[in-house]
């Protein structure tokens, strides 16, 4: 007996509740106002693939997909966030929060109001 073809998928996440990295805790003024933790699934997160996950949770809890983009600066490795509404927030000092995954301090970052 022998193998001809396997796939086998050696995948190690950088996103676990293990970890303590798994929650993006977020303030918006769009209605319905509120504050509102996300826990992500233990898994492998790409920016783009942690974008896509929170887009589909924005619209899950009543909010525009875009009300928060996640992009990258290839120059500093680091990630960029985007914000639909002035004032809207993220909050980066929860304990278990996703920021040094995605180079960011522990810090609450509001979108500068106009």
């Amino acid at each position: 007996m022998g193998v001809i073809q396997a796939a086998i998928w050696n995948t190690s996440p950088n996103i676990a509740a293990s970890f303590g990295n798994n929650n993006f805790t977020f303030t918006t003024s769009v209605a319905p106002a509120g504050t509102h933790s996300i826990t992500i699934p233990d898994g492998l997160y790409s920016v783009a693939a942690l974008d896509s996950y929170l887009s589909s949770q924005f619209v899950n809890l009543g909010y525009p997909s875009n009300l928060i983009t996640i992009g990258g600066n290839d120059a500093t490795g680091q990630s960029t966030l985007t914000f639909l509404t002035n004032g809207d927030s993220v909050d980066f000092t929860v304990a278990t929060s996703v920021a040094s995954l995605m180079g960011f301090n522990a810090a609450v970052l509001t979108a500068p109001k106009a």
